[in-house]
């Protein structure tokens, strides 16, 4: 059995152990963009084999993050899998701890955030010496009809021009940092059906843009306010406006936002809307102990799209 740092051409043997064990369906092409063409330029793919062939990874994708003001590279938990073939060996933990010492060692990453599901939550908690933390809440914002006939503000676009990020796009303290390269890389490469699933809304007075996506919850359609992408938080309420009127014509119930304090403003106005309290699981992890504590306080401003992960 050997536990590694995954390389490129590992790619194709990790998508058939994902596409085995998991319910989602991943390609190469995603993959190989997701973590090796990354903004960042930065991840933690770790992989276990066994009789010369992959039945393990643990992966983390690495983003820019401002704390309290200061730049910082943190690492994301993406997946941990194992196949069945070496299930209950203890590789779960072998491949965790390799990522996390690639992670702090090799690719020096400041911190953990991590939002992981009902079952691995407590192993984080309680092996990996994580300690919960401050998660933003949601805000389901239900749609009016007036909106219908309302004047549009707004526009769609195939793309966010290059000129508006001659400006410095609004840093949101305690959230990613995003710029040109992390938007052409989490929404426009055109890798496979990725770019297809976002519609991009431009204000037409230029000052701002929203990706949205349109999914549904329990069985209503509903869009998604993945990011939103402006100068100042001036313009914030217009594009909640902008993805509103768009959510309305077509037919969906609402969008479904984070609450964080940069859009708080613009949310509480509205009046139809209900805060959903409590949907994550969310902890944190620092270097030592001190720094763990210190980030479990840290409120953090998150947008949805920070929560796409293969």
């Amino acid at each position: 059995m050997v536990i590694r740092r995954a390389e490129r051409e590992d790619v194709k043997g990790i998508v058939a152990l994902m596409n085995a064990e998991d319910e989602n369906l991943v390609s190469e092409e995603q993959l190989t963009n997701w973590y090796f063409n990354n903004h960042s330029q930065s991840h933690g793919l770790i992989i276990c084999e066994y009789e010369g062939k992959i039945e393990g990874i643990c992966s983390t994708n690495h983003f820019r993050l401002d704390l309290n003001g200061s730049k910082k590279l943190i690492a994301f938990p993406m997946k941990v899998l194992t196949s069945s073939k070496i299930r209950g060996k203890g590789v779960f933990s072998k491949l965790y701890w390799k990522n996390e010492e690639v992670c702090f060692g090799d690719e020096k990453v400041d911190f953990f955030i991590n939002f992981p599901n009902d079952i691995s939550s407590p192993i984080f908690l309680k092996k990996f010496e994580y300690l919960p933390g401050i998660c933003s809440d949601l805000a389901l914002i239900l749609n009016r009809p007036i909106f219908l006939g309302a004047n549009s503000k707004y526009e769609i676009v195939d793309n966010i021009p290059d000129s508006f990020f001659a400006k410095p796009i609004q840093v949101k303290q305690n959230g990613f940092t995003k710029d040109q390269k992390y938007f052409q890389w989490r929404y426009k490469t055109p890798i496979s059906t990725e770019s297809e699933k976002y519609k991009f809304l431009a204000l037409r007075n230029g000052r701002g843009f929203a990706v949205v996506k349109k999914d549904k919850k329990k069985g209503i359609p509903i869009y998604l306010l993945l990011d939103v992408f402006v100068h100042g938080r001036e313009d914030v309420a217009n594009l909640f406006n902008a993805a509103r009127h768009y959510s309305m014509k077509n037919l969906a119930m609402g969008i479904l936002c984070f609450l964080n304090e940069y859009n708080r403003e613009a949310v509480d106005k509205i009046k139809l809307k209900k805060i959903l309290r409590n949907q994550f699981n969310f902890s944190v992890k620092g270097k030592s102990m001190d720094e763990t504590k210190s980030l479990s306080k840290t409120p953090f401003n998150f947008e949805l799209g920070d929560l796409d992960f293969l």
